[in-house]
């Protein structure tokens, strides 16, 4: 029996230099790579949703670009009888091509270009969302990982508790409720550790699914550097720089500036220039035909929609801006207070931990089951609330840096 508390112990003394590895406090700086690059890399290039909306993507791009040309030519051709007979009969044949003011094609060149960024910057956002997705899932499992091994670890000593009270047992030294004890013990313990397992079963599915169905293996249980700035005003810069909703709002703002513009000019004539031929049974007439086209009610209330829709647009971004802003400045404080909390968490636990002194006086005999269960349950769940606050600090900054992937 004491060979077994021995053991017991040994593997006690195990899992507390395990736990203080895995709760090393969360450093401020922060790799500039990616933590989980390969695997972002992967699903990058193995996403069927990722890879479907970028063929739409150049569907779009294609669309974009078809509206740069020049209207159609116009051609035209007529027989006509002449009557009385005698004057003969007459062909006509023309063709013409109509054109815009330069300012026209200018506002319209313009347009498509900032078309082409609203188009990328939809991509970027399908393409942001997905690997944000990836990440969380990649920083939950890191998570689950370190979950893992302290269940492990508490079902072995569970393990070891329940045959060590087998023993005793059989030789009589303790009855059936305190066996009964050990067994409950180690059925929880076994139970905790199962749905662990199963969890991180589910998020590695979750990541094959992201992956094209191509399986991804992940065993990382240790959180990498992040980079958390001091400087909010900073942070928030950089972020809103890369937020593709806001180049959109932006490059659409830009479109619908450039659309008043172009409103305008579309109230200039438009000109049609071409050739005309009259065929007759004595005599030909040919020569060049000149048109304008009068914007006169086709084109009417059109500028006072553009700047109507150009206001619209400008309130949405600023609205976008101060949603944003205040979102990640939550997200900041946030991540700030519990970076402080896992520090402080760490420092106490360290300090304060008795897990020893547990085993020694329950090897001794001054602890029963039940009251030594309890005491290193209350230690089991400080180690799981530290485990819980990096977890919570890891998927906000995740969150905060999405823009970045």
């Amino acid at each position: 029996m004491l060979n077994k508390f021995k053991d017991f112990n040994k593997t006690h003394q195990a899992m507390k230099k395990n736990i203080m590895i895995i709760f090393l406090i969360i450093s401020t700086q922060v790799h500039a790579q990616n933590a989980y690059q390969n695997i972002l890399d992967q699903i990058e290039a193995n996403s069927i949703t990722l890879s479907a909306y970028h063929k739409q993507i150049q569907a779009e791009q294609v669309a974009n670009e078809a509206g740069s040309f020049l209207d159609n030519p116009e051609i035209e051709a007529g027989y006509l009888w002449g009557s009385p007979n005698e004057i003969g009969n007459r062909i006509d044949v023309g063709i013409s091509q109509s054109f815009d003011f330069p300012t026209v094609y200018s506002n319209k060149k313009k347009i498509r270009n900032m078309n082409k960024g609203i188009i990328d910057a939809r991509y970027k956002a399908e393409r942001i969302a997905i690997l944000s997705e990836a990440q969380q899932i990649c920083t939950e499992l890191v998570y689950r990982n370190k979950l893992i091994k302290i269940y492990a670890q508490c079902f072995n000593n569970a393990k070891s508790i329940a045959e060590g009270y087998k023993q005793r047992l059989d030789i009589g030294d303790i009855n059936i409720l305190d066996y009964n004890k050990s067994q409950m013990n180690l059925a929880n313990s076994k139970n905790d550790l199962d749905i662990a397992l199963l969890q991180r079963d589910n998020l590695l599915a979750a990541l094959k699914t992201l992956n094209g169905g191509k399986s991804i293996v992940f065993t990382d249980e240790i959180y990498h550097e992040t980079i958390l700035s001091d400087d909010f005003e900073q942070l928030y810069q950089q972020i809103s720089e890369s937020d593709p909703e806001l180049q959109e709002l932006s490059y659409q703002l830009t479109i619908d500036r450039q659309l008043i513009k172009l409103n305008k000019a579309e109230w200039l004539p438009k000109f049609n220039i071409g050739y005309m031929g009259e065929i007759e049974e004595e005599s030909n007439y040919q020569g060049v035909t000149l048109g304008l086209s009068l914007p006169l009610w086709q084109n009417r209330k059109t500028v006072r929609h553009s700047k109507a829709q150009a206001d619209a647009t400008a309130a949405m971004l600023e609205s976008h801006q101060a949603t944003t802003y205040n979102k990640l400045h939550n997200l900041f404080l946030k991540a700030k207070t519990l970076q402080q909390n896992i520090k402080t968490l760490n420092q106490n636990f360290t300090q304060f931990d008795s897990q020893q002194l547990l085993i020694k006086s329950f090897a001794k005999g001054e602890l029963s089951l039940i009251e030594y269960l309890l005491e290193l349950e209350f230690y089991q769940d400080t180690q799981i609330k530290i485990i819980e606050a990096e977890y919570e600090f890891q998927q906000i900054v995740t969150e905060l840096y999405s823009t970045k992937l």
